[in-house]
């Protein structure tokens, strides 16, 4: 999933970095979810502080309109989908809504706390909608054990490496990891923490192959 801030079009000239956020009502999406964590770590990232406010999914638009928030959080899934709320969003504020995207200042930021930005093309969100939206991502994973062998996770990531072209018939949200299935694991670790989550053997074995392993990570590898 990637995370990243919408603003009214009517507000594009006062609001044009995350900077100008600092103590403004900005609806964050959930609190407590997985996104909202994601979109605070990356504003606490350039050290914007803002007031989180709760609101309705279904009313996100009526909202930016009253001005009881300036902008919002949203999110997609492989750069593609939007949750039902962000589709009725679209629907609702269609036309109304620009990207708000980070800075050169603040992306140097972002990237220096370790977190990445990837490119969403705007239309996605918004067929009215013109450019690119700069969005943080973060990764799910199918997570195993070491009671599962190092051969056997190596093997299914060979196995999955072999059929990549097939994921996206099952799922379009399996198209990110199709594209490149050896960075996908490479990006997933960057974006996490190894000390927290340890690196498969299996994993570690495959990223070497492919010259993907950063040595600062053998200390990670999990036993």
């Amino acid at each position: 999933m990637e995370t990243f801030l919408l603003v009214p079009k009517d507000k594009a000239n006062e609001i044009k970095s995350w900077k100008d956020l600092e103590g403004k009502k900005v609806y964050l999406t959930p609190a407590g979810y997985m996104n909202h964590i994601n979109i605070r770590r990356a504003l606490d990232a350039v050290g914007v502080k803002v007031e989180h406010v709760e609101v309705d999914s279904k009313f996100v638009c009526k909202a930016l309109e009253e001005g009881t928030i300036v902008a919002t959080a949203l999110y997609t899934t492989a750069k593609v989908s939007l949750p039902t709320w962000g589709q009725e969003l679209a629907v609702s504020c269609k036309g109304k809504l620009v990207p708000l995207n980070p800075s050169k200042d603040e992306i140097e930021k972002l990237e220096k706390a370790g977190l990445q930005l990837v490119e969403i093309d705007a239309q996605n969100v918004d067929k009215e909608m013109t450019g690119k939206i700069y969005g943080v991502p973060f990764y799910f994973g199918y997570h195993v054990g070491m009671k599962i062998s190092e051969k056997d996770v190596y093997d299914f990531l060979k196995a999955i490496e072999k059929n990549a072209n097939k994921l996206p018939q099952v799922d379009v949200g399996l198209k990110p990891l199709a594209d490149d299935v050896a960075k996908f694991q490479y990006l997933g670790i960057k974006s996490a923490d190894p000390s927290l989550v340890p690196i498969h053997p299996g994993l570690a074995k495959y990223l070497k192959e492919k010259g993907l392993w950063e040595s600062e990570w053998d200390k990670y590898i999990a036993k």
